[in-house]
């Protein structure tokens, strides 16, 4: 799988290129409307990460151009703030759905959806099977929970933790 992924913020790019990849999911990155334009272009993407907010042209006016240039795959747009467009603004440019910042592992299958679907709400749903409890022995789960809500990126976050420290254990 080949996915596009377009901010205008360096660091935001290299993020979500290193998440990918590191899920075995090739990305290569556009830093505005110029690039994400020529790149798709020249290059078959099978589903593109757009950023909402950036300067000049925003994602949704982006993928309005993209889409009146025949890119008929998945776009799925990326935002911290989604509350602020409605569903209509993202459907009638063509979004098919939304990743509320920050992206998880656990939105990687939203890549892979048909290109006809659209999902919009307030989050992503996550999948039923996201428990915190099997890092309890090691882990305040309480306190975590008192620094996030966001079950799926405490998961996420003690899985990078515990995949990387034999790793980094070594070196000790």
């Amino acid at each position: 799988m080949l996915v596009l992924a377009v901010d205008d913020v360096p660091e935001m790019c290299a993020g979500v290129k290193r998440v990918l990849n590191k899920a075995g999911i090739d990305c290569d990155v556009a830093s505005g409307y110029k690039d994400a334009m020529q790149m798709v272009a020249d290059k078959d993407y099978d589903a593109i990460l757009m950023d909402f907010q950036m300067p000049q042209v925003t994602g949704l006016q982006l993928t309005r151009m993209l889409r009146d240039n025949g890119f008929n795959k998945p776009i799925i747009g990326l935002t911290a703030n989604p509350k602020k467009y409605s569903i209509e603004d993202m459907t009638s440019a063509g979004l098919n759905a939304y990743i509320k910042k920050p992206m998880r592992k656990t939105h990687f299958d939203y890549l892979k959806m048909d290109a006809n679907t659209t999902f919009f709400s307030d989050q992503l749903p996550e999948p039923s099977d996201l428990n915190l409890n099997q890092y309890a022995a090691v882990v305040d789960i309480d306190y975590t929970l008192g620094i996030t809500d966001d079950v799926g990126f405490a998961l996420d976050t003690f899985d990078d933790f515990f995949n990387a420290l034999p790793l980094s254990l070594i070196h000790i």
